[in-house]
């Protein structure tokens, strides 16, 4: 695995996203500080230097296009070095990456994040790792599009322990999600149920659940241009979330 030098400063709110990152990061050897809301990545930027942050958009409190536009300000008031900071996010057509240049960020990782993908981005702004090890490869499973766990594996490097904590994490927090998004359906909030479905896309992607993570994007596309919540959506969505649950807990064992 490819190894670097530096200090990280990660800004995550999904405990899901946050505990991926920081394994995956601590294993190329660097060291992590974590931030859950883009207050409290302010915060840490005016306490330490970082050299590089990893940023995601959207977050209680303070989000990350604000965040970023307070770090820029302090390293400027300060005279001090630029931050380099590489938006995170689940949205990554060309206009949500160009909003992200827009707002004076360095570089952009679409969610779910690859072993690849992080690589080539501590790479650019950390310069380049001295070695690497290729992981043993994959094979993938009969039921790929329900829980696709090659593809989850091949994104974690191979890395079977990291990979029981990220399915455990997701067991223990997707049906919260669940819970909120039908609460926010039964209300007849189009908004609050499509930030509940973009908090879920990067975590169900990360695992490989692709059937799901398809649902969502459907469903989100739906209510963007709804009046009306037609309710029978929920009868397909139930039935990928519940396949992929029974999937996860197979695996755990």
């Amino acid at each position: 695995m490819q190894q670097y030098t530096g200090d990280v400063l990660v800004v995550e709110d999904n405990q899901t996203n946050l505990l991926l990152l920081e394994a995956m990061l601590s294993q190329r050897g660097l060291s992590v500080t974590v931030a859950e809301n883009g207050e409290q990545a302010v915060q840490a930027v005016m306490s330490a230097k970082f050299d590089l942050v990893l940023m995601d958009l959207q977050m209680p409190v303070m989000g990350g296009y604000q965040a970023t536009a307070r770090i820029r300000q302090w390293d400027q008031a300060q005279h001090l070095a630029r931050s380099h900071i590489v938006a995170m996010s689940a949205d990554s057509a060309p206009e949500d990456r160009q909003r992200c240049v827009a707002a004076d960020m360095d570089d952009f990782m679409a969610k779910p994040i690859s072993a690849g993908e992080l690589n080539r981005v501590l790479t650019d702004w950390l310069g380049t790792a001295p070695s690497s090890v290729s992981p043993a490869p994959v094979e993938d499973t009969p039921c790929a599009m329900v829980f696709d766990q090659g593809s989850m594996l091949k994104r974690l490097g191979g890395d079977r322990g990291l990979a029981t904590q990220m399915v455990q994490s997701v067991i223990d927090s997707l049906p919260s999600y669940m819970e909120r998004l039908e609460l926010a359906l039964a209300d007849g909030d189009p908004i609050a149920a499509r930030q509940v479905l973009h908090a879920m896309t990067g975590v169900v992607a990360q695992i490989g659940g692709a059937a799901l993570a398809l649902r969502i994007k459907g469903m989100s596309s739906a209510l963007q241009s709804a009046t009306m919540i037609d309710h029978s959506v929920l009868l397909p969505f139930r039935h990928d979330y519940s396949e992929l649950m029974e999937r996860l807990a197979e695996w755990r064992g």
